[in-house]
């Protein structure tokens, strides 16, 4: 979870001194698609360029009753993306992190048993320069929950749209 936040810091600083590039969101949001059931913000997104770092992102929230997703897609400098570095398996009475796959994808789960949240973080694709991830934070759902959300996004067409974002 640590590292999520840490993403979410870097985003923010980096943010705040942007240059806007031609918003490539918008190719990504249509994939950020309804969940039957959920309440949904509409999603939002930007891009933005500096040099030799470059980042575009898409998010949007979902909730129902207590539970909540909060769902981003980032294409990037692939230095900006590396989250998924040394990660190993783990679990305490507290905590969970798993590392696995879905789908082929490689996948980093992380859960607070106390406080049921959790954040999964996807590396869709990477080339030498830039890297996609779809990173999902979930509050009051459990692991398994989330995962089954999860699935219900098409992450070879999610695939697909990120990498022509790549090129």
């Amino acid at each position: 979870m640590k590292n999520f936040w840490g993403l979410c810091c870097i985003f923010a600083v980096l943010l705040g001194s942007q240059t806007f590039a031609a918003d490539n969101s918008e190719s990504l949001k249509p994939l950020l698609v309804d969940l039957s059931g959920w309440s949904a913000e509409s999603a939002e997104g930007s891009s933005v360029n500096m040099g030799a770092v470059s980042l575009t992102t898409a998010t949007r929230g979902y909730s129902k009753d207590a539970a909540s997703l909060d769902l981003t897609l980032i294409v990037g400098s692939d230095a900006m993306i590396q989250g998924q570095g040394a990660v190993a398996n783990f679990e305490s009475a507290q905590a969970s992190v798993k590392r696995t796959t879905i789908d082929g994808f490689d996948m980093i789960q992380s859960h607070d048993k106390e406080n049921n949240t959790g954040a999964i973080i996807i590396t869709i694709s990477k080339n030498q320069a830039k890297g996609a991830m779809f990173i999902i934070g979930y509050e009051n759902l459990t692991p398994e929950q989330a995962i089954e959300l999860l699935k219900k996004f098409d992450l070879k067409n999610i695939k697909s749209a990120m990498e022509k974002l790549m090129q």
